[in-house]
């Protein structure tokens, strides 16, 4: 049940207020103590599932090749 009020607030939009402004984020303590609510496997399952999707969205995404004399550029920036 808590893995999906999780996976529920991932997937809901951001609120914007009438005023035009986005609702600010859950504070990072309380989503720890969300997650160590969950049980383990809960907890493995998701993280299974999260380098899933990573990985998929990375298979999708274009591939560039960089030459070395970018490589560098990028490096120095």
């Amino acid at each position: 049940m808590l893995l999906r009020k999780l996976v529920r607030h991932v997937r809901r939009p951001l609120r914007i207020s009438a005023s035009g402004q986005r609702s600010p984020p859950p504070s990072s303590a309380l989503l720890r103590r969300r997650w160590a609510q969950l049980p383990r496997a809960n907890r493995q399952r998701l993280l299974h599932l999260l380098g899933r999707l990573v990985e998929r969205q990375l298979s999708a995404a274009p591939q560039r090749v960089v030459s070395s004399e970018e490589a560098e550029h990028d490096l120095h920036r």
